[in-house]
């Protein structure tokens, strides 16, 4: 191999710059490439150039394997590492991308990039207030970067923060001006709000003719919820838009515009097209998949798990926990008991997690080992945080915590608050099924891309839900989920009653509250009750194997 020529070698970077400037990606490939085998002793810079070429042109799993060599190259170039974060954040690795960015934080604690790169994986773990801040803290930084206040107000509407979330579009447009991305935003806010018609007015005027994802992925979203027309007219529009722009287009925002298509055609009654929707949607998705193995090894465990004697402090019933699957009823459960105004609703933390992954040193499967480890003085030093970490939100309330998957750590909750109240939701698998595999989660949900891997997590979480009610049979109250949309009244009774509150209000005027909603069901929490969705897997039966 020829030794590198600092004149050819400038000569090839003008090249390959010039056709990325023309958007000629597989040219400035071919000449980086043939540049690349031609040479020895090829410096990070080359690396990190032919990274950013597979970067454009959505290559993000090649781009992470060019830009993971130039970060090995030179370890102390921040350029090379931030490449790499926001590569693993495009393929759904957002737990490498932060233990990269984390590292970076504590060299640099006031770069605006790092920053906004930990919030958008704070945001996807859930971590919605330490997203705020991560974003706050990157735009006192450098208030010019208006990609950084985008992502402020994607998670204001997230965290149901709507009017903050317009009083900032219409910052942004004063301070950088309007963009196809403000009218986007703007209509996912209008959405949450309720308001359908200007949502869906907020974005038509610009269909078809952006070039921007995210306003197709609004009009759709905009249009499930017009009459029958309009929704035709939609999904046409986007599949055709999909189809035109799909070079264009990452994996993710293939997922989502997926995902809204495959709603649409349910909607319109067709249900063989929704499900193929739905397919592509899961296939594009970005995520580690799930692994059966580590599942079953963990229901092992729970099987196996006996308490012993050590306990923190009774609080009076206190905390309340509801547990289950997603799509089971558990934001309709919540807001119910809000209602009550006796209630505070945290929504889905993660305070239990975070305990978990402290007394297991991050062995999470193995948690129920380091739980049998643990003294009286711990377990009252944790229980005093854990409750105060609940006050301090929501004061002297009672408190629903609605971390779904806390179901897992039932005998740690109890081990810290001994008359604490579980609330497992249940419902139909199949209507569970569908739901979660036609459903665009936001956070970690690695089981959710296939019918049978739902199925299984399904039957996994059932089993373990029943050895904890067999081991704490005073603590756990079982809900069904058809019996609560069919009896309402006297089932939340029921629960008013083993949680500790007078069942003296009305239950099903839970949609009158002006507090926000922050999970998926934001749109089903705020009509009166209905009952249309129970047995939604009946028109799906001769398309999908449920068994």
């Amino acid at each position: 191999m020829p030794e590198i020529n600092v004149e050819v070698t400038n000569l090839v970077f003008f090249e390959v710059d010039r056709a990325l400037q023309r958007k000629d990606l597989n040219r400035a490939e071919s000449i980086a490439m043939n540049y690349l085998r031609a040479h020895k002793n090829v410096d990070a810079e080359w690396f990190f150039l032919l990274g950013m070429i597979y970067y454009k042109n959505l290559s993000f799993k090649e781009a992470a394997i060019i830009f993971n060599k130039a970060h090995v190259s030179a370890p102390n170039s921040l350029k090379f590492a931030l490449q790499l974060a926001r590569s693993y954040q495009m393929l759904g690795y957002y737990g490498r991308s932060e233990a990269i960015l984390l590292s970076l934080l504590a060299i640099d604690a006031d770069n605006d990039q790092v920053l906004a790169l930990l919030a958008v994986c704070a945001d996807v773990a859930g971590k919605r207030e330490d997203a705020l801040a991560f974003i706050d803290r990157s735009i006192i930084v450098n208030d010019t970067n208006a990609e950084a206040k985008y992502l402020k107000v994607s998670f204001l509407i997230n965290a149901g923060y709507l009017d903050s979330a317009i009083s900032w579009l219409d910052h942004i447009v004063n301070r950088h001006g309007d963009s196809d991305r403000v009218a986007a935003l703007r209509s996912f806010a209008f959405e949450r709000q309720g308001k359908y018609q200007e949502a869906f007015a907020t974005v038509e005027r610009l269909m078809p003719n952006t070039d921007l994802h995210a306003v197709a992925l609004a009009y759709g979203r905009a249009a499930i919820h017009c009459d029958t027309n309009t929704r035709l007219d939609s999904f046409n529009k986007i599949k055709k838009w999909v189809k035109n722009k799909l070079l264009l287009l990452s994996e993710q925002d293939k997922s989502s515009l997926m995902f809204t298509l495959g709603d649409l055609a349910d909607k319109l009654g067709n249900f063989e097209e929704a499900y193929l929707s739905y397919i592509k949607a899961n296939s594009f998705a970005c995520v580690e998949r799930y692994d059966r193995s580590i599942v079953s090894k963990f229901v092992e465990l729970c099987m196996a798990y006996e308490p012993n004697n050590i306990r923190g402090v009774e609080n009076d019933s206190e905390n309340i926990f509801i547990v289950g699957m997603p799509r089971s009823g558990s934001s309709l459960v919540e807001q119910m008991l809000i209602k009550s105004g006796k209630i505070f609703g945290h929504g889905e933390t993660g305070y239990v997690g975070n305990i978990v992954r402290q007394i297991s040193n991050g062995e999470v499967v193995n948690y129920l080992g380091f739980l049998h480890n643990l003294n009286i003085k711990s377990v009252l030093s944790l229980a005093k945080g854990l409750k105060f970490s609940y006050r301090s939100a929501g004061m002297h309330f009672k408190h629903a915590d609605k971390m779904l998957f806390n179901y897992q750590f039932v005998p740690l909750i109890l081990k810290l608050f001994p008359d604490a109240r579980i609330i497992h939701l249940v419902r139909d698998y199949r209507d569970v099924v569908l739901s979660c595999f036609a459903h665009n989660f936001s956070g970690y949900h690695p089981y959710k891309y296939t019918i049978s891997d739902i199925i299984f997590q399904f039957r996994a979480h059932l089993e373990i839900m029943n050895r904890w009610t067999l081991l704490f049979p005073e603590n756990i109250i079982t809900v069904e989920y058809e019996r609560l949309v069919s009896y309402p009244t006297a089932v939340m009774s029921e629960i008013a009653r083993f949680i500790g509150i007078c069942p003296n209000y009305d239950f099903t005027k839970f949609y009158e509250l002006s507090t926000a909603c922050i999970t998926s069901s934001y749109s089903q929490v705020k009509q009166p009750l209905y009952r249309t969705s129970i047995g939604r897997w009946r028109a799906y039966r001769d398309i999908i194997d449920f068994e």
